[in-house]
């Protein structure tokens, strides 16, 4: 049942955006009540990522590039103009999983939208420097 819950949310994760995906939306999707849903056990594997206190542009990339590299990305690929979805081979999943492991990293809320617009690991770390900044 877990595995059918994770491939549906990611299906409709891929359809309508992750910040668009409800509980009900899954539940429905799947024809069965939340009560089922909210017993059925989820075991979510750790991130392990240790917050670090960053203060200027060369240890915020290095930091960036760490994270991409946890993703399976070979540091020789990763340059500050390296397009995250053409170059990189990024999906939309792997972006959001991007955001939520630099949210972690930094220490930062990233808003989605945002991040959304991001297109190159430059325009990712612009965004970072701002973040951390605050």
């Amino acid at each position: 049942m877990r595995e059918a819950i994770s491939n549906t949310a990611k299906a409709l994760f891929l359809t309508q955006g992750v910040s668009r995906v409800t509980i009900d939306d899954i539940v429905l999707s799947l024809h069965i009540t939340k009560k089922t849903f909210s017993h059925i056990p989820f075991f979510i594997k750790p991130v392990k990522i240790k917050k670090m206190q960053v203060s200027h542009k060369e240890e915020i990339y290095n930091q960036l590039k760490e994270v991409l590299e946890d993703l399976g990305l070979p540091d020789t690929e990763i340059t500050l103009d390296s397009n995250l979805i053409k170059d990189l081979g990024l999906d939309s999943l792997d972006i959001a999983d991007l955001g939520f492991r630099l949210e972690l990293k930094f220490d930062v809320h990233i808003d989605e939208m945002v991040f959304e617009k991001m297109h190159t690991v430059a325009d990712v770390l612009a965004l970072l420097e701002q973040l951390v900044g605050k």
